[in-house]
C-alpha cells in the first residue's frame, strides 16, 4: 500500500500524521498482505488513541476499524480503547439492524401505494458494497421517488407517526416552488421522534442549482436488485451510484472519510462497471471533474485504479489534485471554513455556468435551517430576496 500521508503531504507542506495513516489503513472491508504489514508497523509507534477514536467517531468508521484493530493489534491497543470501538460497533450494528426494519416496513408501505421506490446511500452500501450490515454507519434512510409521488409518500410517513419539516406543513406547494424550497428543494427530512430516526425522501438526486438533474425515471430503468436481510430491493446501478456518491461528496467537500471508502469500496465490487456509460454521462450532467475527484480520492485511499484512459483524465485535469489535498488536509487538520466550502464546490465544477448556478443558489434558496428559525408568514415570503443575501454574506466573513 502506498502512504497516503506521504504522497499528499508533498504537495501541502504538513506532517505526515500517523493516526490518520493507521485509520487510512483500516478504512477498508479487506487488508492485503502490505496494508497488514503497515497497521503493524503503526501499532508500534506512540499514538494518539483518544484522538483516534474521536476521528473514527467523526468519519463513521467505527466499525470497520474495529474489524482490523481486533484482529491485528489486541495485544498493542489499549483494551479501554478496544473495548470502546467493540460498544460503539455493536451499537452500530443494532442501529442497523432497527433501520433495515424500518426500510422494508417503507418499502412495503409504498408498494401497496403504488410508489416506485429506489433506497439510496447507507443500507444499500452495507449490503451491495461492503456485504456485511456491520461494516458500514449510518444514521438515517435516504430514498428516491417520484415527482409525482411527493405529497402522497408525506402523507404516508406522517400517517406513520413521522413528523413533516416546516416547508411541508407551513407553505403552499406554489410558494414552496417559488422561493426554492418544497418540490424544488429536491428532498424533505422527516423525524419519527419514539424510533429516533430521520428520512430523507429525495426525488431530485439533489437540489436543482447544483444542476444535477436525473429524473427517477432514468436510473430506474438502469435499477438493479440487492439482498437485504433475505429482501430484495431495489438498488442503483453501479455507474448511477457512482456518480450520486461522487456528487454529493464533493458537494459536502468530501467531509467524511466514509463516503471517500464507498467510492473505493464500490470501486473493488463492481469489476464490470460500464466507464463508457460512466464518463459520458458525467460530461452531460456536468459533473466530470466531481467523478474524477471521488475516484482520485478513493485511490488514494486503497490504491484501487480506474481504467486507464480515466486515469489520463484525472491527471490532464490541474484542479484535481489540490482539491484532493484541501480534503485530505481538512480530515487530518483543520476543517474547511464556510467561505472555503463555498469555494471548494464552485471549483469543483468544471462549467461556468454550473458555478453561477450554484452561487445563485445559495445566494436565493433558503435552507433548512433558514426556514426552521424564520417566523416570516407566507404572505411575505418574498422578503427571502433580501435575507438570503445578507445570511449569505455573513457566512461568507465565517473563517
Amino acid at each position: 500500500m502506498t502512504n497516503l500521508m506521504e504522497s499528499y503531504t508533498q504537495s501541502t507542506a504538513i506532517e505526515p500524521n500517523l493516526e490518520i495513516d493507521l485509520i487510512i489503513c483500516c478504512a477498508r472491508t479487506q487488508v492485503d498482505q502490505t496494508t497488514a504489514k503497515q497497521i503493524n508497523y503503526l501499532l508500534q509507534k506512540d499514538l494518539n488513541w483518544g484522538y483516534i477514536l474521536e476521528k473514527v467517531k467523526n468519519h463513521h468508521l467505527v466499525p470497520l476499524l474495529y474489524r482490523h484493530l481486533s484482529h491485528y493489534g489486541e495485544d498493542k491497543v489499549p483494551p479501554q480503547i478496544l473495548g470502546s470501538l467493540q460498544k460503539e460497533a455493536r451499537t452500530s450494528l443494532l442501529n442497523n439492524i432497527s433501520l433495515s426494519q424500518e426500510l422494508r416496513n417503507i418499502l412495503n408501505l409504498f408498494q401497496e401505494n403504488s410508489i416506485d421506490v429506489i433506497p439510496l446511500k447507507g443500507l444499500v452500501l452495507a449490503a451491495s458494497a461492503y456485504h456485511n450490515l456491520a461494516l458500514r454507519q449510518f444514521g438515517d434512510l435516504d430514498i428516491f421517488i417520484q415527482t409525482k409521488d411527493v405529497i402522497k409518500a408525506c402523507d404516508l410517513l406522517i400517517a406513520q407517526g413521522y413528523e413533516a419539516p416546516l416547508q411541508f406543513t407551513q407553505l403552499s406547494k406554489e410558494s414552496a416552488e417559488e422561493f426554492g424550497s418544497g418540490i424544488s428543494q429536491g428532498s424533505y427530512d422527516f423525524i419519527h421522534q419514539e424510533k429516533n430516526l430521520t428520512v430523507e425522501l429525495h426525488w431530485s438526486l439533489d437540489r436543482k442549482h447544483f444542476a444535477f438533474p436525473v429524473e427517477f425515471e432514468h436510473v430506474w430503468k438502469r435499477v438493479e436488485e440487492v439482498s437485504l436481510q433475505g429482501d430484495i430491493i431495489p438498488n442503483l446501478s453501479p455507474e448511477d451510484a457512482l456518480l450520486f456518491l461522487c456528487m454529493h461528496g464533493s458537494k459536502h467537500c468530501w467531509e467524511k472519510m466514509l463516503w471517500i471508502c464507498d467510492i473505493a469500496q464500490l470501486l473493488e465490487t463492481y469489476e464490470n462497471i460500464d466507464w463508457a456509460y460512466l464518463i459520458q454521462q458525467s460530461y452531460d450532467l456536468g459533473v466530470r471533474r466531481m467523478l474524477l475527484l471521488g475516484l482520485n480520492l478513493a485511490y488514494q485511499l486503497m490504491g484501487t485504479l480506474p481504467p486507464q484512459i480515466i486515469w489520463q483524465q484525472i491527471h490532464a485535469d490541474e484542479v484535481i489534485g489540490g482539491l484532493s489535498s484541501q480534503v485530505w488536509n481538512a480530515i487530518a487538520y483543520s476543517p474547511l471554513s464556510r467561505s472555503d466550502e463555498h469555494l471548494f464546490v464552485i471549483k469543483a465544477r468544471e462549467r461556468l455556468m454550473d458555478k453561477l448556478r450554484y452561487l445563485l443558489g445559495i445566494v436565493m434558496t433558503p435552507t433548512t435551517k433558514d426556514w426552521n428559525l424564520s417566523t416570516i408568514p407566507e404572505s411575505l415570503s418574498f422578503l427571502w430576496y433580501f435575507i438570503l443575501p445578507i445570511r449569505l454574506i455573513q457566512e461568507l466573513g465565517d473563517k
